[in-house]
């Protein structure tokens, strides 16, 4: 009967043995905790970066946009009046359209000016060609700025 005790007792002993082998323990379970937090956090910061590249992006397409249509509204006149947008100016948080509707908040956030200077342009084929020199300067909340410059030929 001891004899038959014993074995039961050295089976329970080899079950609880391989119970242990089975699972991880305290060491390797924090390292592979610590490798995951490093993967998360590097996938953080890419997924951060895409967005931050693509608002950027989105910003300045705005900022040319407004510039295309301010030149635009000035090159829309006859040329007799471009010089009346000389000048003209709209600072942040008042930017309208021709009709006097105000731009979407996410244009808000420019200032734009537009100057008319004379300007005579020496072209091989036509001779001196007189005429303006439009520039439109669109400007942001942190200082950057957008320029588009057209010539309008009298």
């Amino acid at each position: 009967m001891m004899r038959g005790m014993a074995v039961a007792s050295k089976a329970l002993r080899c079950a609880a043995g391989q119970a242990r082998r089975a699972g991880f323990t305290l060491v390797e379970v924090l390292a592979a905790s610590l490798i995951l937090a490093v993967i998360v956090a590097a996938l953080t910061q890419a997924v951060l970066a895409g967005q931050m590249h693509t608002h950027d992006a989105l910003h300045q397409s705005r900022a040319a946009a407004l510039a295309e249509a301010t030149l635009e509204r000035v090159l829309r006149v006859a040329y007799a009046d471009v010089d009346a947008y000389d000048g003209f100016s709209q600072s942040a948080g008042a930017i309208v359209d021709v009709t006097g509707e105000a731009y979407p908040a996410a244009y808000q956030v420019f200032s734009r000016t537009v100057s008319v200077q004379p300007e005579t342009l020496g072209m091989a084929a036509l001779g001196p060609q007189a005429g303006r020199r439009i520039t439109v300067t669109v400007e942001d909340e942190r200082g950057r700025t957008w320029r588009l410059t057209r010539f309008a030929a009298e």
